[in-house]
């Protein structure tokens, strides 16, 4: 893709900005675990595109890269898994359960009590 179609697009990811080489964008989450929840259902969504971002993660700040390697730049699946990102991470309809609280998190993950057990 060249520069004008890959801003073009970009103009409908407002979170994304690049060129034809790359885009790439950023977030900020709550807790360190709600971002290395996100980098696995963006890992999940990467391995049925069979197309696979550049994820770097510290502590709560998760940035994303894509580029077509095998073509030195941006293409249609590029765009295609940007969108993808942006509906997991809830962006594309609103808030998502990436967000919610540590507390909730450890709830969720927490076993049911079994009876007799004293908890």
């Amino acid at each position: 893709m060249g520069a004008a179609e890959v801003a073009a697009a970009l103009a409908g990811l407002p979170a994304w900005q690049g060129d034809e080489h790359g885009i790439s964008r950023s977030r900020r989450f709550p807790s360190m675990l709600a971002a290395a929840e996100a980098v696995v259902e963006i890992a999940a969504e990467a391995d049925e595109m069979d197309h696979h971002p550049d994820v770097d993660l510290r502590y709560r700040t998760m940035h994303v890269g894509l580029t077509t390697h095998d073509v030195g730049g941006v293409t249609e699946l590029d765009l295609r898994l940007a969108r993808e990102i942006d509906r997991v991470l809830g962006e594309d309809q609103g808030p998502r359960a990436l967000d919610r609280t540590d507390e909730q998190r450890t709830r969720a993950r927490r076993p049911p009590a079994q009876p007799g057990s004293g908890a």
